[in-house]
């Protein structure tokens, strides 16, 4: 082989090396500036306080669930109450039409660094229920077995803060990786399971959420469209794996298909102080009157 051959060949060899070299180093950097600009979203809402993007007036949104073909299957209600510098959160799901009914609720102080949660999912006859704290910087699982704790990651997003992460993902137009905790799979191998929760932006008033869920057929990708309006509250929520849509609406027309919908227009929130972890499940202290 000629010297001018090996010449075109060697610059070729080390554009070509210099080009993988740059797209790892580019794809490198794209990992770790997801979960950076996830971390740097939940630090901002932390810094400005919850009241820069909550009213302190009392909240309830219902939405209608209906499945692929528009029929109603169930309902969603969430609440939100205010009071010497902590927000209630209540989420309340029934779909009777596929035998699933859950209800989440937690306090979070202003800051969102201190957040008491209890969740309970029930599919078929297995209730799946979970107990968390997030305080110190540190989220801890509580169980009929014990405790876990393990330190938060940066880019953990707290109990009841997904609708307002994902609507400032939205508005701030760049992908994020965020971190959570699902109750069905919380713990494995006696430690505190984080699963990444990738959250696309379509637009100043929708993102793409995609998480891998632990299922009784497996581990499966589960990703969720939500849909934002002006003023940046979720008016619609579409389940892209199972076709299922909640729409947000007025009670009556809610009550229309689900009568029973109508007790939570009484209901209300106990906002309080989020306590000390005390290493025990709280099964009887509930917000909601």
């Amino acid at each position: 082989m000629g010297l001018i051959r090996r010449l075109i060949i060697g610059v070729v060899m080390m554009v070509v090396l210099a080009g993988s070299l740059g797209v790892a180093w580019m794809l490198v950097r794209s990992r770790t500036a997801a979960p950076d600009r996830a971390a740097r979203i939940l630090r901002e809402i932390s810094a400005a306080g919850l009241g820069a993007f909550w009213d302190n007036e009392d909240v309830k949104h219902y939405f209608l669930a209906q499945d692929v073909e528009g029929k109603p299957i169930g309902w969603y209600f969430m609440a939100r109450s205010y009071a010497d510098g902590n927000y209630a959160c209540l989420f309340y799901l029934t779909l009777p039409g596929v035998g699933i009914e859950g209800r989440e609720e937690c306090i979070v102080s202003a800051d969102a660094r201190t957040v008491r949660y209890r969740g309970t999912l029930v599919s078929g006859n297995t209730p799946e229920t979970a107990s968390i704290f997030l305080q110190d910087g540190k989220v801890t699982i509580n169980t009929p077995q014990g405790s876990l704790s393990e330190a938060a990651p940066p880019n953990y997003i707290p109990e009841g803060l997904t609708w307002l992460v994902a609507s400032r993902v939205a508005s701030g137009g760049d992908y994020a990786v965020f971190t959570t905790i699902f109750n069905q799979d919380a713990v494995e191998d006696n430690r505190v399971l984080f699963r990444s929760v990738n959250m696309r932006p379509q637009g100043p008033k929708k993102v793409l959420q995609e998480s891998i869920r632990r299922t009784a057929r497996g581990e499966v990708e589960v990703t969720v469209a939500y849909r934002f309006d002006s003023a940046g509250q979720v008016e619609q929520i579409d389940e892209i794996n199972t076709g299922i849509t909640f729409k947000r609406k007025p009670v009556q027309d809610v009550a229309k298909h689900f009568p029973q919908v109508l007790r939570f227009e009484t209901l209300r929130l106990k906002p309080g102080k989020p306590p000390e972890n005390t290493g025990e499940p709280d099964e009887k202290d509930q917000i909601a009157t």
